[in-house]
């Protein structure tokens, strides 16, 4: 049986001797039709008969047409019947047979199609195979993903890794068992999630939405998602108030045509890698996690966003690697499981960077800016490649002695110190009402008399402030010398002592224990100590 393929109502109706005529399938494409290679393909395999001949056109007026680009997606099929049938090709109206029997199909890349771009084509096919062969009898996601892949197929660079993934489907099933892993640490990734996440990405044209929505979404999430597709749109979102409470950031590293083609653009200069600065500086998201997506593995540009404040890096799914079912179920794994490790850093040691920015932001002390900033270094689980050698033990040790560094800077805000005379100190506190006054006689004597004036200290109990002077005058003492201070201040002060890591250690009966960790409700016990001195004097400053 000969089949002519052509346009229907143009040349339909001209007898070159077949027993059959398809048309081409086409699309828009600016003024002119572009013609669908692969589609058309499956048209003629849609025959109940097999063909023994093809006759093609040379050129179409007025189509996006390549015979030769049609001829080798004939000759890549996987249907060894089709791929081997002699092609009639019709010169000017003159029949002009020639056998393509053995042409080489060459595999290029997309003209004019950089890396970046063939991973942003790439990868959301990829994800969505991913998710496929997690829930092959989910007929949306099957769609989705058959979507992607009848625009892709249309490049034979992309048909021939296509028609690969496709004969491993079929055959043989001993890699699945990445499979149960991929589930695995997606619902851990689901379980973590913030309730609101910022997805910032300039080709989501490309499918990303309804990727990262797929991806994303399931009966153990409901984080919502908001999408950005340039650093300015990012950064309206962040300034909104209901916004406030965006807790993760995936963000893509190059958000513009120029970027993605231009790799003379140092890497600082991305708009990607100046959003992630801004947001770092930004009141209220120096914590918030932050998850770079990128097509580029380079160190120069790992490095850049390390630098700039970047939790962790996922790099998307490129042709030249992820080109397996294997391959494809790791990338797709590796973000979920980023971001699972990025959250649950996040949720064991963020609110103790939030607390001590907050407490700089309220005190507005330059120098407790400085240790919020440093804890904030220090804890950010970073992807350097010395990140997996840092034991959280050590990292837990260095947040507590920051933290603790903070008591003394919480002291000097709170109080002003003027001498009255060699015997007599007084201490002006923050927030309260009448003066309260911390004298000491005989000064420089560790035995020295303290004592809160104009309160009765008989009947501390009435007074709601009391609790907030106790720790203010255990600070003042401890600073001065004084061993007798505050039994809380006390004991996180014996805490900071059983560290080997320690400067200065003046107390005898407390010894460096090389073996001691600081366990995080030590941590969580001093910040909430030092939180609420700040914002019990400024609530008694407030009622003034």
């Amino acid at each position: 049986m000969r089949v002519r393929i052509g346009l229907r109502g143009q040349d339909s109706e001209t007898d070159y001797g077949e027993d059959f005529f398809i048309a081409f399938s086409t699309k828009p494409l600016g003024p002119r039709q572009q013609v669908k290679c692969h589609e058309t393909i499956e048209e003629i395999l849609s025959l109940s008969l097999v063909p023994t001949q093809l006759i093609i056109p040379h050129s179409l007026g007025g189509h996006d047409y390549d015979c030769r680009k049609f001829i080798s997606h004939i000759r890549a099929d996987k249907n060894n019947a089709l791929s081997s049938l002699p092609i009639l090709v019709i010169l000017n109206h003159d029949d002009h047979e020639f056998n393509r029997l053995h042409q080489k199909v060459v595999y290029e890349s997309p003209k004019g199609t950089g890396r970046h771009d063939l991973s942003n084509k790439w990868a959301p096919y990829s994800v969505m195979c991913s998710l496929c062969l997690l829930e092959p009898e989910n007929a949306e996601l099957t769609e989705l993903r058959d979507e992607f892949k009848r625009v892709l197929i249309e490049e034979l660079y992309f048909k021939k890794l296509i028609l690969s993934l496709e004969e491993e489907t079929e055959g043989d099933k001993s890699e699945y068992n990445l499979v149960s892993s991929f589930s695995k640490h997606r619902n851990k990734c689901l379980k973590n999630l913030p309730r609101k996440m910022l997805i910032v990405e300039d080709q989501l044209s490309d499918g990303w939405r309804n990727v990262y929505k797929r991806l994303f979404f399931n009966s153990n999430s409901s984080v919502e998602l908001l999408f950005a597709e340039s650093a300015e749109e990012a950064k309206n979102k962040l300034d909104q108030k209901k916004h406030a409470d965006i807790g993760l950031v995936l963000l893509d590293v190059r958000l513009s045509a120029k970027e993605r083609y231009g790799s003379e653009i140092p890497v600082k200069n991305l708009s990607g890698v100046k959003l992630a600065k801004e947001i770092r500086q930004k009141e209220g998201f120096q914590t918030v996690p932050i998850v770079a997506t990128t097509a580029s593995n380079k160190s120069w540009t790992l490095e850049e966003l390390l630098e700039c404040g970047v939790n962790e890096y996922w790099a998307k799914a490129s042709p030249e690697t992820a080109n397996s079912l294997a391959a494809i179920l790791r990338n797709t794994k590796s973000l979920c499981v980023k971001i699972e490790k990025c959250m649950s850093w996040s949720q064991k040691t963020g609110e103790w960077r939030k607390k001590l920015y907050a407490m700089a932001e309220k005190t507005r002390d330059a120098l407790l800016l400085e240790k919020a900033e440093s804890l904030q270094a220090l804890l950010f689980q970073a992807f350097s490649p010395y990140s997996s050698k840092l034991a959280h033990g050590l990292q837990n040790n260095l947040a507590y002695i920051t933290i603790y560094s903070c008591i003394n800077e919480i002291g000097l805000w709170a109080c002003n110190k003027h001498s009255v005379s060699d015997i007599k100190v007084q201490y002006d506190l923050k927030g309260l009402g009448d003066p309260v006054i911390l004298r000491v006689k005989g000064k420089g004597d560790n035995k020295a008399t303290w004592v809160i004036q104009n309160r009765n200290n008989e009947e501390r109990e009435k007074y709601e402030e009391w609790r907030v002077l106790e720790r203010i005058l255990g600070i003042i003492q401890m600073t001065s010398g004084n061993k007798n201070f505050n039994p809380q201040l006390y004991s996180f002060k014996e805490t900071r002592n059983r560290l080997a890591i320690i400067h200065g250690n003046d107390d005898p009966f407390v010894t460096p224990n090389k073996n001691y960790d600081v366990e995080s409700k030590e941590i969580d016990d001093l910040v909430n100590w030092l939180e609420e001195i700040v914002d019990m004097l400024l609530y008694f400053q407030s009622q003034k």
